[in-house]
């Protein structure tokens, strides 16, 4: 009987043992919910605005001797950027944002002014950014102590601020959706704000502060 209570004993033992590892995880890595692949575009639209904005990954390219994933930004009505997508070449870019991926997660590097024509009531900045500023990281859990950094006199922090189950964009459902909110000291820089990252289609919604509750949510995206 005493052999057999030590060999369930040691049984007991080993299931809470195997227990305890198998809910050892992981956090997110943010490079797998931040798409920098040339070629695809996104499309945001506001209920607000009868204007959308369109962000077209164009690769990698030099920006003040830095290589970095440029994204061309427009903002127009539907009818403007259909026919802008006929013109060549376009006209409706009016500015870039420079991020690149590596090893410990995704950083901005700031903004440039695009090749088109323009935005007639710009708030973007139009800096570049060195040293750039870490977006996230690649071992992020919901709660964390956020990210700090900072460059342009100003200090950043990145946070982890939740998991999102699910969110619904025009785009689709997308589900374990991250969310990050991205700040200045200040909140007062033209990028800083709340993005929603969902992975293998980026940004799906994101929220910035010198425009408060006025979310910019995915329509579509293709590649």
């Amino acid at each position: 009987m005493t052999l057999l209570r030590g060999i369930v004993a040691l049984s007991l033992l080993g299931l809470i043992a195997g227990c305890g590892s198998s809910v050892t995880t992981s956090g997110k890595n943010v490079k797998e919910f931040f798409v920098v692949t040339e070629g695809w575009f996104w499309q945001y639209t506001n209920p607000d605005h009868t204007e959308v904005y369109e962000v077209w990954s164009m690769g990698e390219a030099d920006r003040s001797g830095e290589t970095v994933n440029v994204f061309a930004w427009k903002f127009a009505d539907t009818q403007a950027l259909a026919e802008d997508e006929l013109a060549n070449p376009p006209e409706l870019f009016f500015m870039e944002t420079f991020w690149t991926k590596d090893d410990d997660g995704v950083w901005f590097w700031g903004a440039g002014e695009g090749d088109g024509t323009g935005h007639d009531d710009t708030p973007w900045s139009t800096e570049f950014l060195d040293p750039p500023l870490q977006f996230g990281g690649t071992d992020m859990y919901a709660g964390q102590t956020p990210i700090e950094g900072g460059t342009s006199g100003l200090n950043w922090t990145a946070e982890y601020v939740e998991d999102i189950d699910s969110m619904d964009t025009g785009a689709g459902v997308f589900r374990d959706v991250m969310h990050i909110r991205f700040v200045d000291e200040n909140e007062s820089h033209p990028f800083a704000g709340d993005y929603y990252l969902a992975r293998q289609a980026g940004i799906v919604q994101f929220d910035l502060m010198h425009h408060p509750d006025q979310p910019w949510t995915l329509k579509k995206y293709e590649q």
